[in-house]
């Protein structure tokens, strides 16, 4: 099924040999906040803080544009909580439902915007291709600053100013950043100016939606991260200490990890009608409130995890027949906010484009996903002819269209594939880290590898060779060796040795991604 791509490095300490073969300096095993690029590298930053500034000075109100999922909500949280902290006494927020709005800035948003009378609208975690809804603004005397990573249109909005690391002529290194990374940089630039402390808990907050919005963990990603997990009990945050009666935390940093799981989670169950969120609503709540709320947001989450697995046992059912998988749930056999889960799944699990649409307000959406070797925002580019709009990254994309353009587009996204056939393939790999023996997986092995952690994207956990191993009797050959057991995917012969391509897990069990008779048989 893979293609295993054989390290240049593989022998010696699989330490070593994971640095090497990633092209990491020791670096990245130790960075720190002093390690992050000059925020002001980031084309516009400097001029949205200067507007933002004003309209405080102005006392002029501001309302911030979120987004309902996880990295939208917290976007919007910290910087409705920094305004609040340094004085603002007119700033509001909106947050749509995307269950029952398109994205962009929609008309309830419009309206809202003009029933407050704003003066300024800052967008977080989006509004790089809301041209019409900044263009009413504008009419309106509303400034627009939009602050967003997802990749930029051809065609931008005419807002105030863009705060985008994608734009083309923008310095700033990073060019991964999740909105809740770029809304961090922008405080802690206005703190800068304001020549006032910063609020260490902003930092935990930006490493949850981080993680949350599955952004690529090197680089700057990365120091947010591995600081705030390093610091976490140094900073008082009331909402983390809050959650954390209901689920614990300890000084470990899968208890972290699994704490911010949870986290997200609450946070992804807090839709509403229009213009709010449960979620934001429980971050901003006082002591006596959050209760209350938070009872609410435990039982949708159950309830949220329920209709996942009922998904995942569908999903199990489906088989896809070609290179790509293309399902139209025409008997909402699947719940709309779980359609990019389900994209996810058939991604992941057969390495290939998946593609799943509904019905909308009268149209088709769809979410789409895939692994390496393809980008949906480039097939859906070449697409774009039979679509309303489209946008997102290049794994994790989503598109709108008009049901009687469905089979246009599904022509044109098949000859997409077929020019791209040849790429994809030679992209269906396994790209091995080091290779070990059974002597040295060990508990010293385990904790040398949470060195690297978190892991996601970009840094993915490390895969390992092991050669000529025979399953059932290594303990003959690595009499010292400990007792390790595989994942239910693998089927050996007895007699027979086996090269395997697997990862770790903490429990010396080793999820075996590929194997293959070794050439000694």
């Amino acid at each position: 099924m893979f293609r295993w791509i054989f390290p240049e490095t593989i022998s010696g300490d699989p330490v070593e040999q994971i640095l090497a073969n990633r092209d990491y300096d020791e670096s990245f095993l130790n960075p720190s906040l002093d390690d992050l690029p000059d925020a002001s590298l980031l084309k516009n930053l400097d001029t949205a803080v200067e507007r933002i500034l004003t309209a405080l000075w102005k006392k002029e109100k501001i309302i911030i544009f979120g987004d309902d999922d996880p990295d939208g909500v917290i976007s919007t949280y910290i910087l409705f909580d920094f305004l609040e902290k340094i004085g603002s006494q007119h700033h509001y927020y909106f947050i749509p439902n995307r269950l029952r709005e398109n994205h962009g800035m929609q008309t309830s948003f419009i309206e809202f915007a003009l029933k407050q009378k704003a003066d300024l609208v800052i967008t977080v975690d989006g509004g790089s291709s809301s041209i019409e809804g900044v263009a009413t603004l504008n009419k309106n005397n509303i400034d627009v600053i939009i602050t967003d990573h997802h990749l930029m249109p051809q065609k931008v909005p005419e807002a105030y100013t863009i705060v985008n690391p994608k734009q083309e002529d923008c310095n700033y290194p990073e060019k991964m950043l999740c909105g809740a990374g770029i809304v961090y940089l922008l405080i802690s630039k206005m703190a800068e100016q304001l020549q006032i402390e910063f609020d260490g808990g902003y930092l935990l907050w930006t490493a949850v939606a981080t993680i949350a919005d599955k952004a690529p963990l090197t680089g700057v990603n990365r120091i947010f991260c591995l600081e705030a997990l390093r610091r976490w009990f140094d900073y008082e945050d009331l909402n983390m200490s809050f959650l954390s009666h209901y689920h614990n935390v300890f000084d470990d940093i899968n208890s972290k990890l699994s704490f911010i799981s949870f986290i997200y989670k609450i946070i992804s169950s807090g839709r509403v009608p229009i213009g709010n969120n449960l979620g934001l609503e429980l971050l901003l709540a006082s002591k006596f409130e959050k209760p209350r709320i938070i009872e609410k947001l435990i039982s949708e989450k159950d309830s949220y995890e329920s209709k996942i697995q009922d998904t995942i046992n569908f999903l199990q059912h489906l088989e896809p027949k070609d290179d790509y998988f293309i399902f139209f749930d025409k008997y909402n056999d699947i719940d709309t906010q779980l359609l990019g889960m389900a994209a996810t799944y058939i991604a992941g699990t057969y390495m290939i484009p998946a593609l799943f649409f509904t019905h909308k307000n009268g149209a088709l959406v769809c979410e789409g996903r895939c692994t390496s070797g393809f980008n949906l925002v480039n097939a859906f580019t070449y697409c774009e002819d039979y679509l309303i709009q489209y946008g997102g990254h290049a794994r994790a994309a989503g598109l709108m269209i008009e049901p009687e353009n469905l089979e246009g587009f599904k022509a044109k996204w098949s000859e997409y594939v077929e020019l791209n056939r040849g790429y994809m393939n030679t992209h269906r790999r396994l790209k091995i880290d080091a290779e070990i023996t059974p002597l040295d997986i060990s508990r010293k092995l385990i904790q040398h590898l949470k060195q690297f952690m978190p892991f996601g994207q970009k840094n993915p956990d490390p895969i390992f060779l092991m050669q000529n191993l025979y399953p059932f009797t290594y303990h003959d050959q690595y009499p010292n060796a400990v007792h390790f057991f595989f994942t239910n995917n693998f089927e050996p012969d007895k007699e027979t040795a086996y090269d395997i391509v697997f990862s770790l897990r903490n429990d010396f069990i080793l999820n075996v991604l590929d194997y293959k008779k070794s050439a000694s048989n």
